[in-house]
């Protein structure tokens, strides 16, 4: 699902999320339509989590569990401190979900995350200690937004150029 409009300076994100309703109402019905049953979507036009909901209401019959989207990156980010803070394989962490989108309103949240250890599964809660719970969903937003940051600067040189020692963008 790549189609979407995207948040361009000044929008409010009620504004791209009205534009963004009607783009996926259209593309979910034509999924429910001609798609298999059996295929898998992979949501990318932000705000991804709000389109993977219409794509679940607008699409029934692909079972929720075909549907993921590029939040997927703050989830492995997340698994991933998680996992080193408890020395663990990243394998052995579960249940962690991010709430929200990719941006500082999302609240990675392991309330419910379990990691198997040698003495079983054990709650990702009881094994951190308090003051690190409270800095690891800060942890993870900050480094999305540096990943996102340096993404968008990566892109802004590329149509920089430099002329007698002057920089213009073109």
């Amino acid at each position: 699902m790549l189609g979407g409009s995207p948040r361009k300076e000044g929008m409010e994100r009620k504004d791209v999320m009205s534009k963004n309703v009607s783009i996926y109402k259209a593309q979910t019905s034509a999924l429910e339509e001609h798609a298999a049953s059996d295929c898998k979507v992979v949501v990318v036009a932000n705000p991804v989590n709000t389109n993977a909901l219409i794509l679940k209401e607008f699409a029934p019959s692909i079972p929720e569990k075909n549907i993921t989207c590029l939040t997927r990156l703050d989830h492995n980010r997340a698994l991933g401190q998680i996992s080193e803070k408890l020395n663990v394989h990243v394998s052995d962490v579960k249940n962690v979900i991010i709430w929200g989108n990719h941006s500082s309103t999302q609240y990675p949240d392991v309330n419910h995350a379990t990691v198997t250890t040698s003495n079983g599964h054990k709650s990702v809660r009881e094994l951190v200690a308090d003051d690190w719970e409270h800095e690891y969903p800060w942890e993870c937003i900050v480094m999305g937004l540096m990943v996102f940051n340096l993404a968008s600067f990566t892109l802004f040189l590329l149509h920089v150029t430099k002329q007698n020692g002057i920089l213009y963008k073109g």
